[in-house]
């Protein structure tokens, strides 16, 4: 299971790739599109479901498939499941699934709420596998600018960074879905070839989008979180953050988009003085961390709100409960 019909499908890719001359077959499944062409991939009898926890619970409560021969269970990006409220949907489908199965369960963060997750459903005593540092840090790969401005100013701002930087492929994050159809207007309006991405579409709308992207067609995609984690799309040199996230661990997957698989990339973030201060603390922490340079007025904005930096992801685990590995 994974949170988002984009990262769902970009799973069942990979699928088709690895299981060549396996005789595997999977099905993927997700909203947005019709559920009798999801019904005809249940009918084949695959032996891997690729899906996301709505739909999934859709058609189990409809009579489409059954878990009760579930043997492996994978959860990817389980916080993220978690901030978008699927707990209830992953709690029935696990249910339904056989007591001596084996749960592998992928988070980017580790807070109290994904331990309990992993504690719940496994049947023994989990083994946690740390991969790098539990200190919350970005690929020093990026080079991070911040520019600090008031929100009448960012129009303004973000022509005149996509004027300097050509036909270079750019993801621009936003924090709604109506502020992303705006903006795509907006730039479309100034001759630039770009198209939006956010929940609201539908999924036909949805792979047109990212194809396009992905061919170079469209050169800037403006989009919602919805693009902000597990989309692995190469030559992605920029990312813009016109709106800033409201928690840092979703500004460091956002401009993880970009300076994959060893690359360079640039981030550049236009950082509200007003709206955004209560994230200043934490973002000097991690442009500090990746010694990227912090400009003075956002050092002045963290001390200001009293916010030293506070790293998210070093949670104390349920003491006795879970066995680490290193």
């Amino acid at each position: 299971m994974a949170p988002t019909r984009e990262l769902t499908h970009q799973i069942y890719e990979q699928f088709t790739k690895f299981s060549v001359g396996s005789g595997l077959k999977a099905a993927c499944l997700f909203g947005g599109q019709e559920k009798f062409i999801q019904k005809n991939q249940l009918n084949q009898h695959p032996h891997i479901l690729i899906a996301c926890p709505g739909r999934l619970i859709d058609l189990v409560e409809s009579g489409s498939t059954t878990l009760k021969g579930v043997t492996f269970l994978v959860l990817d990006e389980a916080d993220r499941m978690l901030d978008m409220g699927f707990e209830p949907s992953i709690r029935k489908i696990v249910a339904q699934t056989r007591a001596e199965r084996q749960t592998m369960l992928f988070s980017a963060t580790w807070p109290k709420e994904v331990q309990s997750l992993a504690l719940d459903f496994c049947t023994q005593q989990p083994i946690h596998i740390q991969i790098g540092s539990l200190d919350l840090t970005s690929n020093r790969q990026i080079q991070q600018k911040v520019v600090i401005l008031t929100k009448e100013q960012k129009e303004d701002k973000l022509k005149e960074i996509l004027k300097s930087l050509g036909t270079r492929k750019i993801i621009i994050f936003c924090q709604t879905k109506i502020k992303c159809d705006q903006l795509q207007l907006y730039l479309i309006q100034d001759g630039l070839r770009c198209k939006s991405l956010h929940g609201d579409k539908r999924q036909s709308e949805r792979d047109f989008v990212m194809n396009s992207f992905k061919r170079g067609d469209t050169t800037v995609l403006v989009a919602t979180d919805v693009a902000s984690r597990g989309l692995d799309i190469k030559d992605i040199e920029f990312v813009i953050n016109f709106d800033m996230p409201k928690l840092i661990e979703d500004y460091v997957h956002r401009i993880g988009r970009t300076g994959r698989a060893g690359a360079q990339g640039v981030s550049i973030s236009l950082f509200d003085s007003f709206e955004d201060v209560k994230l200043a603390g934490d973002l000097v922490g991690v442009l500090r961390e990746s010694q990227n340079e912090v400009p003075g007025e956002l050092s002045r904005l963290a001390n200001v709100n009293n916010q030293g930096y506070t790293n998210y992801r070093k949670w104390n685990a349920p003491s006795g409960k879970i066995q680490y590995c290193s």
